[in-house]
């Protein structure tokens, strides 16, 4: 599935399975499961995320923190699924530990 070009607020979004490209997600929960996605211009403003506690949950935090502009997970070699943590992003606010501009 693709998706574009949409502002997405106050709702709850599963990113696993889909490309998103161009889109804004604010005041959301995010969950993110582990599954293949694609992440192009992406922003998330003031999101709730509950992700894996593995590598690709941490990219999926790293890319909603450090504003990178793109992030592709393939398709995992093995389905274990670990438990879901949850972090908060508050852009207004400074992250300890990160520069910012």
């Amino acid at each position: 599935m693709f998706v574009h070009d949409n502002i997405m607020r106050n709702g709850i979004q599963t990113l696993d399975g889909i490309t998103w490209w161009n889109d804004v997600f604010v005041n959301m929960t995010i969950h993110y499961r582990g599954g293949p996605l694609a992440l192009k211009n992406v922003r998330f403003v003031n999101c709730r995320f509950e992700v894996v506690e593995n590598q690709r949950g941490q990219q999926v935090l790293a890319l909603a923190i450090l504003r990178h502009q793109v992030l592709q997970i393939p398709v995992a070699e093995s389905s274990t699924q670990p438990s879901p943590t949850a972090a908060i992003l508050d852009r207004s606010l400074p992250l300890q530990g990160f520069k910012t501009k």
